[in-house]
């Protein structure tokens, strides 16, 4: 099965992880679980182009409409498809709830207003149009691509709030398999959900995971994020779904571990040393995580200045 928005990979039979291509509206990843005479799907993409191939996806895949889609948290990127999904339940954690409703009217001016949008295209077409080193060229390019998606799909955008909410966990049980939908506080942002699959030996992570990038980190925890990446490394859990890259295993896990304690590290020590905030931004990462660095300078600012705003208090 093809999709402009992913690849989709089959990790056992009837879990299959949906890997948004770059350069699309998709933005992220996703999941659909046959648990056996339940369908459920992992998020839902950016936008509602991706999300309603999501959903035909899960229905050709598994003979059914998904009936369950859990958001793993608020970030618009994984949830902007829902609107694909109007017969299923729709559930995340009660803060993730909580701060959609908060976002919604933010987005709303986004959709009457999307002119930082095409100032983003503008500068990356100005970008190209000079002189750019060709591993940055496909980055701007890639980005170039995503942002064009987006502002299309922008009027199409709808706003649906978890009808559902989890606390801390929930057990599902199928013909197939069973799934426990769990919630941790204070990791990538306030609160996030993931979704484990014991009889496959497969976690369906959101954005506790980036695989192959940096982790976007402005809202998190590190300490509380760290802490469950150990956990996991310490499980006996060997594929992992991220939130964004591709599908990855404990060597991958530990990588973000890694680059989360490196920053953070590097973060702490500046403020020790009385750094400014500008003088923060100029740290550079040890290898492997300089690539990263070099190709993704505004994830690595935004990291920065999180994690600077949050120790310096």
């Amino acid at each position: 099965m093809r999709s402009d928005f992913f690849e989709l990979v089959t990790l056992a039979d009837g879990v299959h992880a949906a890997i948004g291509h770059p350069g699309t509206a998709a933005c992220s990843n996703a999941a659909i679980v046959d648990l056996g005479g339940r369908t459920i799907v992992v998020d839902t993409f950016m936008m509602p182009g991706p999300g309603k191939a999501l959903a035909q996806a899960a229905a050709d895949l598994t003979d059914r409409d998904a009936s369950l889609v859990f958001l793993t948290h608020y970030h618009q990127d994984h949830w902007g498809g829902g609107s694909a999904f109007p017969d299923a339940i729709y559930a995340a954690t009660p803060e993730c709830r909580e701060a959609m409703l908060e976002d919604f009217d933010e987005y709303r001016e986004w959709q009457k207003d999307p002119s930082d949008l095409r100032e983003m295209i503008a500068s990356a077409e100005a970008q190209l149009a000079g002189e750019v080193a060709p591993e940055m060229r496909e980055v701007v390019e890639t980005r170039l691509r995503r942002d064009r998606a987006v502002l299309e799909e922008i009027p199409s955008l709808q706003f649906i709030a978890p009808a559902t909410t989890i606390d801390s966990r929930l057990t599902l049980h199928g013909s197939k398999r069973t799934a426990v939908v769990r919630a941790i506080g204070h990791g990538h942002t306030e609160s996030d959900l993931w979704v484990e699959l014991p009889d496959d030996g497969i976690v369906i992570c959101g954005d506790l995971c980036f695989f192959g990038t940096q982790p976007f980190m402005y809202d998190c925890d590190p300490d509380g994020w760290i802490e469950w990446l150990r956990e996991m490394e310490a499980s006996r859990y060997e594929v992992f779904v991220p939130g964004h890259g591709p599908v990855g295993g404990v060597a991958e896990l530990a990588l973000t571990r890694q680059y989360i304690e490196t920053l953070t590290g590097l973060i702490r020590a500046a403020i020790d040393r009385g750094d400014e905030i500008e003088q923060s931004l100029a740290v550079k990462l040890p290898e492997p995580f300089a690539a990263w660095q070099a190709v993704e300078a505004r994830r690595f600012e935004v990291n920065v200045r999180g994690l600077y705003e949050r120790f310096a208090e």
